[in-house]
């Protein structure tokens, strides 16, 4: 009979730490490991864009290098998901900083739905006939960006003052979160490329 009652004792005692709610509250802690929040991406541009410190760059190879040594600096930067972030060419910022915006964005593989809300804000500077929150046609990774995008560069907002970051942001996010920072970065510091005669 004694044996009964460990056994029930134990039983109760192993079934009451392993409750529905104790699992989904260590699954919803894992889950925000290691994640930087959409609102914090222009915080940590700005945050990057002050450290770089350097205030000539002989070539847009040296600017690429050092940007991306300050930007893996950083603790936030970091936390990102780095797993598909690829080195900016020197190709892709002279394009970012010489072409105009739309034919930044004819170069890049958006869906047709994303091109639009993209070409309405960058290149039209006007607003979307449709809500791309509600629209079926654009992924949620798109949403965020377009999300991201309209509060942070939307049409109230001085365009000439941000110049070529909104564009630069569009063109690495196809990459990936972390190529978008730094070619965000690379686009405010490339007026201290020295421009050769």
């Amino acid at each position: 009979m004694k044996k009964i009652y460990i056994c029930a004792a134990l039983g109760l005692f192993f079934a009451s730490c392993s409750t529905e709610e104790g699992t989904q509250e260590s699954t919803r802690e894992l889950r925000t490991v290691n994640v930087v929040n959409q609102a914090n991406w222009m915080d940590m541009i700005d945050t990057i864009d002050s450290a770089c410190t350097t205030s000539v760059y002989k070539t847009t190879e040296e600017m690429i290098t050092y940007v991306e040594n300050v930007a893996m600096a950083n603790a936030d930067f970091q936390k990102m998901n780095l797993k598909n972030y690829v080195t900016p060419t020197a190709s892709e910022v002279e394009s970012i900083l010489n072409d105009t915006e739309a034919v930044v964005l004819q170069g890049l593989n958006y869906n047709a739905a994303t091109n639009y809300y993209l070409t309405q804000m960058l290149v039209v500077r006007g607003p979307w006939a449709t809500d791309p929150m509600k629209d079926s046609n654009v992924s949620n990774r798109d949403r965020l960006l377009l999300d991201f995008l309209s509060r942070t560069w939307g049409p109230d907002d001085d365009w000439e003052w941000n110049k070529k970051k909104p564009i630069a942001f569009v063109k690495g996010y196809e990459t990936s979160i972390a190529k978008a920072v730094v070619l965000s970065v690379l686009s405010e510091q490339a007026s201290k490329v020295e421009k050769v005669n």
